[in-house]
């Protein structure tokens, strides 16, 4: 992507400043850049954590800045394939070729990232005997990713694929995990605030990028009210799949409890 963007750039003919100085609308560009500058500074593993982050801005710009040279931006706007139009506009066929490659892996990436991170997220809402039993390690790899597959097969099989409605249901599930994370964060900083009464600077920095972007996506998307139905009932069907849990949980360790004190008697 970087080589199909310094190779468009390189052999325009108009300045990139000037390209640059178009008005645009600016919600969405800011949103992937404070998601992109979040998923960085929470990589605690990572020596450099705004590394990652930082050459993905790059070359975001750069693509950005390529784009705009050879197409213009309401044609980029309406278009579902803007990435595709703009790589054959700056190579031609070589471009569209590479374009498919950079998708393709990507998409690859994203969804092999998104399996872990639900695996991890479902282990760590349960941390009950039962609940580690139900889904432990060997399980969540072996049960949770055939069940996206299906799930996936069957929604592309009734026809969801290129409907609108999926694109609003995207949006809304990305503002969702955003809305998770927020909380998630928020919850995290009040507990540090309390037990050792500082706020670390990292996680203020990306406790507050999550929520800017949270904030433009919400305000900025045309189909509000569709998203937010849409929200209320997963928060719903979560909750109440929470509450049934939590109250099987409790008929077996009370039976449990129970058991051990007619042993002991």
């Amino acid at each position: 992507l970087s080589f199909l963007a310094l190779s468009g750039i390189a052999a325009s003919e108009k300045p990139v400043i000037e390209t640059l100085q178009q008005p645009a609308n600016i919600s969405s560009t800011a949103s992937a850049i404070l998601i992109l500058l979040f998923a960085g500074s929470t990589l605690t593993n990572s020596s450099r954590p705004f590394l990652i982050p930082v050459a993905g801005f790059i070359i975001f710009c750069l693509w950005i800045s390529a784009s705009l040279l050879y197409v213009n931006p309401e044609r980029l706007a309406s278009s579902t394939i803007p990435y595709m139009t703009a790589a054959r506009k700056i190579m031609g066929d070589p471009g569209r070729q590479i374009m498919g490659v950079v998708v393709i892996s990507g998409t690859c990436a994203a969804l092999t990232s998104l399996l872990i991170l639900c695996r991890r997220m479902l282990g760590n809402c349960i941390q009950t005997e039962d609940g580690k039993a139900l889904l432990s390690v060997k399980k969540q790899r072996w049960l949770f990713p055939p069940l996206v597959a299906v799930a996936t097969g069957i929604l592309m099989a009734r026809g969801l694929a290129g409907d609108e409605l999926l694109e609003i249901l995207l949006r809304g599930a990305l503002i969702l995990w955003l809305l998770y994370h927020s909380l998630l964060c928020l919850s995290a900083l009040f507990m540090l605030k309390k037990q050792t009464g500082i706020i670390p600077l990292g996680g203020a920095v990306s406790t507050a990028f999550l929520l800017a972007a949270l904030v433009i996506l919400s305000i900025n998307d045309p189909h509000r009210t569709e998203i937010l139905l849409f929200i209320l009932a997963m928060l719903g069907t979560g909750g109440l799949m929470a509450t049934l849990w939590i109250f099987t949980n409790k008929q077996t360790a009370t039976k449990t409890v129970t058991q051990q004190m007619e042993k002991i008697v």
